[in-house]
């Protein structure tokens, strides 16, 4: 036997293979939490142009009425999400419990005695099959997380390309 190594997609297969609902339930939470974060930021800057052009008495009071339950809105959403999340990971880890333990229980079944009555061996086995569903789910919430965060470093960026370009030539003009 080989040893293999398992990183962030077989942790995905085999998440979505023993359960299918929970996993996807946490990556369209964790892809949706992760465009938000830049479509907030455009949300906020629009409730604080609309509040100055209102105090200025050049605006109205709808659009910033509207940013408020918008910024309301995500608010309630993060919080219920969260929630999701850790019904969808409890899912997710009585699923793997309950497939993956057996599996681990056969494997070890099938190992030489002489190999159990060492104790460097059974401690070996105890520390690879010991916490196999916390070990898969620390990886998929490793690579949701990673997910998540590029999608959130590419929004925020692709705002700052598209509103705020103007800004670098400036920038490069006053420091040159």
């Amino acid at each position: 036997m080989q040893p293999q190594k398992y990183g962030v997609t077989h942790a995905v297969k085999i998440c979505f293979r023993h359960a299918p609902g929970a996993t996807f339930t946490k990556f369209v939470i964790e892809l949706v939490n992760g465009a938000l974060v830049p479509l907030m930021v455009l949300v906020v800057a629009s409730f604080i142009d609309n509040a100055l052009a209102f105090v200025n008495e050049n605006g109205r009071i709808m659009p910033i009425i509207i940013a408020i339950a918008l910024m309301a809105g995500y608010y309630a959403y993060s919080q219920i999400s969260q929630i999701v999340i850790r019904i969808a990971d409890k899912a997710l880890e009585n699923a793997l419990r309950e497939k993956l333990r057996p599996q681990l229980v056969r494997k070890q079944s099938c190992v030489s005695y002489a190999l159990l009555e060492s104790a460097e061996t059974m401690d070996l086995i105890t520390l690879v099959c010991g916490n196999t569903e916390g070990q898969m789910m620390a990886i998929l919430n490793t690579g949701t997380n990673i997910i998540r965060l590029a999608i959130q470093a590419f929004g925020t960026l692709y705002l700052l390309a598209t509103h705020i370009w103007w800004m670098l030539p400036l920038f490069i003009v006053r420091h040159c």
